[in-house]
C-alpha cells in the first residue's frame, strides 16, 4: 500500500499544491471543526481576567484573591494553548468549565468569587464580542490584502489590451488591468463595511449580567478597558437582548464579500478556460481529477461559490433567529454562536487563498491581443468616431455600424475599404483614412483613445491607482494601530491579575 501523503493528480502539475488553497477547498472533509466554546475558551479567559481585575478595582474584592484566580487563568491559558485543555461536556458551556478549573486550583470560595455582580449572559456575550471584534478585524485585514494583490496587478497589466464581455458575449475593448482594478475597488466597499461594524464590536455588554443589572457597586467603564472596548453599551436589557446582532451584521458583510469573492472567481475561471485562455493559474491553485490526467481544476474559485451560498443561509438564519423575539435573553439566541463561528471558519481563507492565487497567476498577453482584435470588439469606437468626427447623432453612427458588423458576417472584423462603401453610400464624408484606421483598429490605441473617467484608458487607470493604493495604506495604518490598541487591553488585563507584578 503506498504511504504517499501527495495527491493522486500531483504528476500533473510542476508546483507543490498551496497548502491554504487545498484545505480551503477541501473543508472538512477530512479535519474536524471544533467545539464552539473551544473556539471562545481564550476571549472567555480575557473576560475573566477583566472582570475580575475590576472587582478587585471598586474593593469589591481582595486584591490577593484576585492575584490568585489569575494564576489560575494563567495556568489554563498555557494549557490551552498547548492543546491539552479538554471541555467537559457536563459542566454545559466553556464558563462554567473554567471556574471549575479555578476551583480546583485554588478552591471553591475563591473560584466562587468570579461570577461576582455578573451572569452568564454578559459573560458569554463579551465572550462573543471579542470574538467577533477580532475576526473583524482578521477578515478586514486579510481582505485589504486581496486588494493591494489585485493592485498591483492592476498596475503591471494597466495595458495589456483584453475583450471585455457583456452578456457573456464580447463587447468591447478594455485592458487586464481595468479588470483587476474593477474587484480592488468593489473590494474597498467590503472593508467599508467592515469598518462599518466596528463601532458595535468596540461596545462592552460586560456588567449587565441577566440584563437587569445587578445591586454590586462594579464599573463597567473600567472593565470596558481592560477589554479594548471604546465604550460601553450602556442599557443592561438592550445589551442582552441585542445578542446575535452584530453577528447578523457580520454575516451580511460576509455574504456580500463572498459574492464578490465568487463574482471573481468565476471571472478566473472564464478567462483562464479554453478557449479564451487569456490567464494561466498556478499549478499550486489548480487541482487535477482522479481519472484525467490533463486536468487543471479551479477548485478554490468553485469552493468559494459554495461558501457564498452557505453565508447567504447563516445570514437568513441570524436574522430569523432574531426575529420578533422577546426582550430579554431567549435560548433560541444560543445558535447564533455556532452559526456565525462556522460561517467565519469556513470564510476566513478565502481572501488569503484569492491574493495567493492573483500574484501567482500568468497573463497571456498575446492571446489577448489577438482576440482583442476579433468579433468586432472596436464596433462602438468606430460608431463614436463617426458621431464625434463625421457630425453624425451617435444612434444613425450606430445603425451605420450595425450594418457594416451585418455585412462582414462570421469574419469577425470591420474592413476599412467595406465600411467606407457603406459611408459612401450613405452620403457621409470624408472616408476614413488609414491613420484614423489605424487609431480605431489598434485594440492599445482604442484604450488610449477613451477619455471618461475610470476608464481604462492606461493614463486614467494609472492615476485611479494611486488615489486608491494611497486610500489602502490609510486602511492599513489604522487597522495596525487598531490591533496595537487591542493588544495592550489583553496584555494589561493579564498584567493586573499577574503576581509577579503585584506592588
Amino acid at each position: 500500500m503506498s504511504k504517499s501523503r501527495k495527491p493522486v493528480w500531483r504528476g500533473r502539475m510542476s508546483a507543490e499544491p498551496d497548502s491554504l488553497a487545498l484545505a480551503y477547498a477541501a473543508g472538512r472533509d477530512v479535519r474536524p471543526a471544533p467545539p464552539s466554546d473551544a473556539v471562545l475558551a481564550p476571549f472567555d479567559i480575557w473576560t475573566n481576567r477583566a472582570h475580575v481585575a475590576m472587582l478587585a478595582d471598586c474593593g469589591i474584592i481582595a486584591q490577593s484573591q484576585a492575584r490568585t484566580i489569575g494564576a489560575a487563568l494563567k495556568e489554563l491559558e498555557r494549557l490551552i494553548e498547548q492543546g491539552k485543555f479538554q471541555l467537559d461536556p457536563m459542566l454545559e458551556d466553556v464558563h462554567m468549565n473554567i471556574e471549575r478549573f479555578v476551583a480546583a486550583r485554588a478552591g471553591e470560595q475563591i473560584a466562587g468569587l468570579m461570577h461576582t455582580g455578573r451572569s452568564r449572559n454578559d459573560q458569554a456575550l463579551t465572550d462573543m464580542r471579542l470574538y467577533l471584534r477580532q475576526s473583524i478585524l482578521e477578515m478586514a485585514d486579510s481582505t485589504l490584502c486581496l486588494a493591494e494583490a489585485l493592485l498591483e496587478r492592476s498596475r503591471s497589466d494597466a495595458a495589456l489590451a483584453l475583450p471585455g464581455l457583456s452578456h457573456t458575449q464580447p463587447a468591447a475593448v478594455t485592458s487586464l488591468g481595468h479588470w483587476w482594478a474593477s474587484h480592488a475597488q468593489g473590494l474597498e466597499r467590503d472593508l467599508a463595511a467592515l469598518r462599518a461594524l466596528e463601532v458595535f464590536a468596540d461596545q462592552s455588554p460586560l456588567g449587565a449580567a441577566a440584563g437587569f443589572g445587578t445591586s454590586w457597586p462594579i464599573d463597567r467603564v473600567r472593565a470596558a478597558e481592560y477589554l479594548g472596548f471604546a465604550s460601553v453599551q450602556t442599557n443592561s436589557l438592550d445589551c442582552v437582548s441585542s445578542r446575535g446582532e452584530l453577528e447578523a451584521r457580520f454575516a451580511a458583510a460576509l455574504a456580500c464579500l463572498m459574492n464578490r469573492l465568487s463574482a471573481l472567481g468565476q471571472d478566473l475561471i472564464v478567462l483562464s478556460s479554453p478557449p479564451r485562455r487569456y490567464i494561466t493559474l498556478s499549478d499550486a491553485y489548480v487541482t487535477g481529477s482522479s481519472i484525467m490526467p490533463q486536468k487543471r481544476n479551479p477548485d478554490f474559485c468553485e469552493a468559494t461559490r459554495a461558501k457564498a451560498a452557505l453565508a447567504h443561509g447563516a445570514l437568513q438564519a441570524l436574522l430569523g433567529i432574531g426575529r420578533a423575539a422577546l426582550s430579554g435573553y431567549n435560548r433560541d439566541q444560543q445558535w447564533t454562536k455556532c452559526l456565525i463561528l462556522d460561517l467565519v471558519e469556513e470564510t476566513r481563507a478565502a481572501p488569503a487563498v484569492f491574493a495567493g492565487a492573483i500574484r501567482a497567476l500568468r497573463p497571456e498577453p498575446e492571446r489577448m491581443a489577438r482576440d482583442a482584435e476579433a468579433e468586432f470588439l472596436n464596433a462602438v469606437e468606430v460608431a463614436d468616431f463617426l458621431a464625434q468626427k463625421r457630425g453624425l447623432p451617435f444612434r444613425r453612427a450606430h445603425a451605420v455600424v450595425g450594418e457594416a458588423c451585418r455585412q462582414a458576417g462570421v469574419a469577425g472584423r470591420l474592413e476599412r475599404q467595406a465600411l467606407n462603401a457603406l459611408l459612401k453610400r450613405e452620403k457621409i464624408s470624408p472616408s476614413i483614412n488609414e491613420k484614423e484606421w489605424r487609431a480605431l483598429a489598434d485594440p492599445r490605441r482604442i484604450l488610449e483613445r477613451r477619455q471618461s473617467a475610470g476608464s481604462p484608458n492606461p493614463k486614467r487607470l494609472r492615476a485611479d491607482l494611486r488615489n486608491l493604493e494611497k486610500r489602502l495604506r490609510a486602511e492599513k495604518k489604522r487597522l495596525a494601530e487598531r490591533r496595537k490598541r487591542i493588544e495592550a487591553a489583553r496584555r494589561r488585563a493579564a498584567q493586573r491579575l499577574d503576581r509577579e507584578n503585584a506592588q
